[in-house]
């Protein structure tokens, strides 16, 4: 009997799940070990169900990267299980260089390299593509002009680099797997019965963004660029969690733009064929599969007074210097401040102002989940210099734009609703426009 080991490499690709594996991986490594199979965890204890994780590859990644892979891989090998299970979707940054190398180093480790990488329908992949931009990376761009823009899928050209490396190479459709469960087909390649793992729990994480929440965020990035072009870049992703963490399980939606679905069905179709008929034969990949999809075709309306309320606590944050950069650019410590989740809570106090509150607040929740309690930190809306902001910019405006000055102070109600200075003039510009 050879004396060899594999090495598994579960590399991504991006927007299939692999948070959501990584997760389950962690949960179940002591399963996994007692049927022959490691998943190390480096002194990572349990991860939260919702977790947002890399996986356990990092390591590895970096060492290759350093030229410091063997004895990375000769600690690996060490493991008393003949099976080794590492899952990263970072494994996709490497070069093919660095891929030779790797599997070079393994081999001189008495490591088989073997792969494991899912797939996913093109458009699904650039939809969740844009809503990680919007999400992490401060995206203000529409959903149709990221689209039209695309010129190359990366999941296909990683599929293609590291098939030029190695041979044993396990591809699964993501969206033909969820079906009967991401992790049965993951288990199979590591050559284990599914029955006797626990199944993966039907928990989302790092849940996409609705319509809505999404086409807020994105107005709120882009005012955010606009205002404080030297703030954090953790701004949205800040933002973005607290709307993931309020509601991890909440369901979304998708947009369908038929350009965009257009153009990729161009641009897409000769490689979608080529790896259905090298790999996914009995479950084909393809464009963008309706079923069981909850689909919008038109943005929601975001009316005007949402951008308002945003450039005002903006404008408010770098005026008092509530977004600044910590050392390197890193966002500094928590401040506490739970920020308000556009929703659920920013509805909530838009019903206590009453109904035609409803744009105003929501629009004030957008924002302030994204402001400052401590230096750079959410601004949440139960802190006072939110509604002060709002009512201090309703009172500048309101010879120039009255019922605009009403919105704003509106959300300034919502938010304080005991505040006298605020009900006073909330009452007389109501009085005013009567």
């Amino acid at each position: 009997m050879s004396n060899e080991k594999t090495l598994y490499l579960h590399i991504g690709c991006g927007k299939t799940g692999s948070s959501a594996l990584q997760v389950w991986l962690n949960h179940q490594a002591e399963v996994l070990r007692g049927l022959g199979v490691d998943y190390p965890t480096f002194g990572r204890g349990k991860l939260d169900t919702y977790a947002i994780t890399s996986g356990n590859g990092k390591k590895l990644i970096d060492a290759v990267v350093a030229g410091e892979a063997a004895p990375f891989l000769a600690e690996l090998a060490k493991s008393p299980s003949r099976k080794i299970f590492l899952s990263s979707e970072a494994f996709q940054s490497l070069s093919e260089e660095n891929l030779r190398d790797l599997k070079a180093q393994a081999a001189s480790a008495g490591l088989r390299v073997a792969i494991i990488v899912y797939v996913r329908d093109v458009y699904d992949v650039v939809y969740s593509a844009y809503q990680q931009l919007i999400k992490r990376h401060l995206g203000g761009q529409t959903f149709r002009e990221y689209g039209l823009k695309r010129e190359k899928i990366q999941q296909f050209e990683v599929v293609a680099a590291y098939a030029r490396t190695f041979e044993d190479i396990h591809v699964f459709h993501y969206d033909s797997e969820r079906e009967r469960g991401l992790e049965k087909a993951m288990l199979e390649a590591l050559g284990l019965n599914p029955a006797k793992v626990p199944a993966m729990p039907d928990a989302k994480v790092n849940r996409s963004l609705d319509v809505e929440e999404s086409e807020l965020l994105r107005l709120v990035n882009q005012r955010y660029v606009q205002h404080c072009p030297a703030g954090p870049n953790t701004f949205s992703a800040r933002i973005s969690d607290a709307l993931i963490y309020a509601d991890p399980e909440h369901e979304t939606e998708i947009l369908l733009d038929d350009k965009v679905l257009r153009h990729l069905e161009v641009l897409c179709r000769p490689a979608i064929d080529q790896l259905n008929s090298r790999y996914l034969r009995k479950t084909p990949m393809t464009i963008f599969d309706p079923t069981g999809k909850k689909i919008v075709r038109e943005l929601p309306a975001i009316r005007d007074i949402y951008g308002t309320v945003i450039d005002s606590i903006i404008k408010f944050m770098a005026t008092h210097g509530e977004v600044r950069k910590g050392p390197e650019g890193a966002a500094p410590a928590a401040g506490g401040h739970r920020p308000l989740r556009p929703g659920a809570a920013a509805r909530q106090a838009a019903a206590a102002a009453g109904g035609g509150a409803h744009g105003a607040a929501g629009g004030a929740g957008g924002g302030g989940g994204g402001g400052g309690g401590a230096a750079g930190e959410p601004l949440a809306c139960t802190d006072p210099r939110v509604a002060n902001a709002l009512r201090d910019e309703a009172i500048r405006i309101e010879k120039k734009d009255l019922a605009k000055a009403l919105a704003l102070m509106t959300a300034a109600a919502a938010l304080r609703p005991n505040g006298a200075a605020i009900k006073k003039k909330l009452e007389e510009y109501q009085a005013m426009i009567h």
